[in-house]
C-alpha cells in the first residue's frame, strides 16, 4: 500500500495526496519489453493516501483468517502508481527526494520512463534521490507545465 508520498527539497515539500493514475500488473509483465507500464499512461485511478482496499482494487474477500486481519480486496502482485509533478522554480539548485512510507517489499521509481532506482523496504520508509532526473518547470515546458511524470511500481505481497 502506497498511503504517503511527497517531494521534498531542502525543507519544502509538495503533498502528493490525491487521484494518482493506478494498474495492477497480476502478470508482472510492467517490466517487460513491448509491455512496460512505467511508460504508458495508466487508466485507473486511486486515491492516496489510501489502500488498495479502500478503493476496492483486487479480488472482494469472503473468507474470515484467525492468523491475521483479513482483507475487504485481496491482491498480490505489483501494482503500479503514476502522477505528474510541477517542480517549482523555487527549487533550482536543490536536492528533490520523494519520500514514500508503507510500501510492500520491493518499490521501483521511473521518471519520464527512465528507472530513478528500486528499494526494498519493509518498514521503513523508502526515499529516493531524483534531484538528476527532475529539474524546476519552466512555462515554456512543452510538457504541459509537467517537470516530471514519475511511475512507481510495488511489489505486493500479502
Amino acid at each position: 500500500m502506497l498511503c504517503c508520498a511527497q517531494w521534498m527539497s531542502a525543507h519544502e515539500e509538495i503533498n502528493l495526496a490525491g487521484t494518482w493514475r493506478f494498474q495492477t500488473d497480476p502478470m508482472g509483465f510492467g517490466k517487460t519489453p513491448g509491455s512496460e507500464l512505467y511508460l504508458a499512461k495508466l487508466t485507473e485511478s486511486i486515491q492516496l493516501p489510501g489502500s488498495m482496499d479502500e478503493a476496492g482494487k483486487g479480488m472482494p474477500t469472503t473468507a474470515r483468517y484467525v492468523d491475521r486481519l483479513t482483507r475487504k480486496f485481496e491482491y498480490c502482485g505489483p501494482a503500479w502508481y503514476q502522477r505528474e509533478v510541477l517542480i517549482p522554480q523555487s527549487w533550482s539548485n536543490k536536492d528533490i527526494i520523494l519520500h514514500l512510507e508503507r510500501c510492500h517489499w520491493e518499490t521501483s521509481v521511473y521518471v519520464d520512463g527512465q528507472s530513478a532506482g528500486s528499494l526494498e523496504h519493509l518498514s521503513t520508509p523508502n526515499c529516493f534521490d531524483l534531484t538528476k532526473w527532475l529539474s524546476p518547470a519552466k512555462d515554456s515546458d512543452k510538457k504541459e507545465n509537467t517537470a516530471g511524470n514519475a511511475a512507481i511500481e510495488q511489489l505486493l505481497n500479502q
